[in-house]
């Protein structure tokens, strides 16, 4: 649940950076774009997510020599959770 409630928040921050900028700075002195840049801001996200793909698929792995153990449901049906094991 938090894989994903991350990358949706990185895919919504620079929209949320934007209309922070346009709130408090934009509207005060009137330099502001009238039109949100929809499309820049998208991909802007999209390359957030991307990177944060990227970068936990190489920073985010076991010990050399350790093995996988996936997510799996025990006989009480509870979760274990996986991870790597030495």
């Amino acid at each position: 649940m938090s894989f994903i409630l991350l990358r949706a928040l990185l895919l919504v921050l620079p929209l949320a950076l934007w209309l922070a900028w346009w709130r408090w700075i934009g509207r005060r002195t009137r330099t502001g774009a009238r039109e949100t840049p929809w499309a820049l801001l998208g991909l802007c996200g999209v390359f957030l997510v991307l990177l944060s793909l990227v970068g936990s698929t190489l920073f985010d792995s076991g010990a050399p020599g350790s093995t996988y153990r996936p997510t799996r449901v025990d006989s009480d049906g509870g979760v274990v959770r996986g991870g790597f094991e030495e």
